[in-house]
């Protein structure tokens, strides 16, 4: 072979060799792209530190807690980004990852550039090169704040219900060793039915910061809300607080457009915790003020709720709507209060302001969008006033649940209706086939055929009869769009007790 061919046959190997570089290359190009989108876009934080603990590449995610760039981070050390307690502390983890040459999982707590403070776990890998030298350490961490403040948010729940069930079966056992003692009997039912209550609000808060509610929007008085807080009674025993509240009225205060019993909750939970922040050698006094407010963006019915209580720092009141923060101690609270007042307002069109200083009380202003038109009157009378129900109404209670269908039907006949129970939806279809009932009561989860589905089977052919579902779920939107539709349904929510079922009932048996 000649010198010439030699060299043509070297060329072309060597333009292979510089093909297949170029194709190792784009390989390697796609594959740190690839790598890059993942980084930069995986929910982990993620870094890769060299045996010197320097770090060598950080993704986004975690150079954005630290409100920085990536590159800003690349050739630091921990102690040139943290104080020097957490440096020392992540440099002994990782030498105890190096020493044992196995991955390790570590709970700490990250301050990020914001302030917030979160709980995480970091897994550490280490790395050995082919000779089984150490080469540095790859991390990753997942944000598990929310797990843990869920964790303690059920830990509370728990224990709220433990309470709950305590008092009811104490209270039940009491009343069946003392059954002659009628006056005794009648504490311990208003007992029962108070700590009932306590389980459905508790219920209700856990609902509404899920976004579930279901609102029944109306023109309404503001006043008159409010008013009925006057005289509130609060279970304190032997902590009890004497505390006067004072409410004092705009005289032409607008209406507000809103759902009476959601505005009820704020209101109660914002008191609630004005009287919690009170001292016993004060001259406690919690004031309620309404007052019409012209803004920018329109008019606005401001109702302030002020103490002369405890009071709150700038970090604890920058916290008090978060989602499970609270100030009580274990067990008295969940954490969801305020938060579900502020999304309840939020849902109204309106918003919470909070001003407050320590040891000198706070103040809640709660805006509340006007309502110019008319006031629609309740036609539920007040419960001290007229609690009897409509002569002679005949009503069918569906429910598959043979203890909460005998407890209604009791609590309906005493009031005076004449009731008739079915199991499910279709025994209620045939039973109503002969017969004609003022109103169907029915409840939505039911063998063979549920609640709504039975509705839509009786309207049909029945465009009259008044229908209410007895639900313990709350948010149903199915039901939500039915009663929005037709103005002969209603949306009923368990538990209910007797005088607030009658009211409910005559509500609609007496509207269109």
């Amino acid at each position: 072979m000649s010198s010439t061919e030699e060299l043509e046959k070297r060329i072309k190997e060597l333009e292979k060799e510089i093909e297949e570089k170029q194709a190792i290359n784009r390989e390697l190009q796609y594959s740190k792209a690839v790598n890059d989108i993942y980084m930069d876009n995986s929910i982990l934080y993620i870094y890769f530190k060299d045996e010197n603990n320097v770090y060598r590449s950080v993704n986004k995610k975690m150079a954005d807690s630290f409100g920085k760039k990536p590159n800003e981070i690349i050739g630091k050390t921990d102690f040139e980004i943290f104080t020097l307690e957490k440096a020392l502390e992540y440099v002994r983890d990782d030498e105890r990852v190096k020493k044992s040459g196995k991955i390790k999982e570590f709970l700490y707590q990250h301050k990020k550039s914001d302030g917030e403070i979160i709980t995480a776990i970091i897994k550490k890998i280490p790395i050995f090169s082919s000779e089984g030298k150490f080469r540095g350490t790859i991390g990753t961490f997942h944000d598990i704040t929310y797990k843990k403040k869920l964790e303690t948010m059920t830990r509370g729940v728990a224990h709220e219900f433990n309470n709950i069930l305590q008092s009811i079966s104490g209270s039940v056992g009491l009343m069946r060793r003392k059954a002659e003692d009628v006056d005794y009997l009648h504490n311990k039912l208003d007992s029962i039915k108070k700590t009932v209550m306590r389980g459905k609000k508790i219920n209700e808060d856990l609902l509404a910061f899920s976004g579930i509610r279901c609102m029944d929007l109306k023109s309404i008085d503001i006043r008159k809300t409010l008013d009925s807080f006057q005289e509130l009674d609060y279970e304190k025993d032997e902590s009890h607080i004497d505390c006067d509240i004072v409410i004092k009225h705009q005289p032409d205060t607008w209406n507000v457009k809103g759902d009476k019993e959601k505005l009820s909750q704020v209101f109660f939970n914002l008191i609630s915790n004005a009287y919690d922040s009170l001292s016993d050698d004060a001259n406690n006094i919690i004031l309620v003020e309404t007052k019409n407010i012209e803004l920018e963006d329109g008019k606005y019915v401001r109702v302030s709720i002020s103490d002369i209580g405890s009071g709150m720092d700038e970090d604890t009141k920058s916290k008090i709507f978060d989602p499970f923060y609270t100030t009580k101690n274990p067990g008295e609270g969940t954490g969801l209060g305020l938060c579900v007042c502020d999304s309840i307002i939020t849902d109204h069109g309106g918003y919470i302001k909070v001003e407050s200083t320590p040891g000198k009380g706070t103040k809640f202003d709660v805006y509340l969008k006007a309502e110019l038109e008319e006031l629609i009157e309740e036609i539920i009378p007040k419960e001290s006033k007229a609690t009897n129900s409509i002569s002679n109404a005949r009503i069918l209670l569906v429910d598959d649940d043979e203890t909460i269908k005998n407890c209604i039907s009791d609590m309906l006949k005493f009031d005076g209706y004449e009731v008739y129970c079915a199991g499910d939806g279709k025994e209620a279809l045939e039973m109503m086939q002969d017969n004609q009932y003022d109103l169907v009561i029915m409840d939505q989860n039911m063998p063979r055929m549920s609640g709504t589905e039975a509705y839509f089977k009786i309207r049909e052919t029945d465009k009259d009869t008044k229908i209410a579902f007895l639900s313990g779920y709350i948010g149903d939107n199915e039901i939500n769009q039915i009663c929005s539709e037709d103005n002969k349904t209603a949306y009923l929510t368990k538990p209910i007790f007797g005088k607030e079922l009658t009211n409910k009932i005559n509500e609609i048996l007496s509207s269109c």
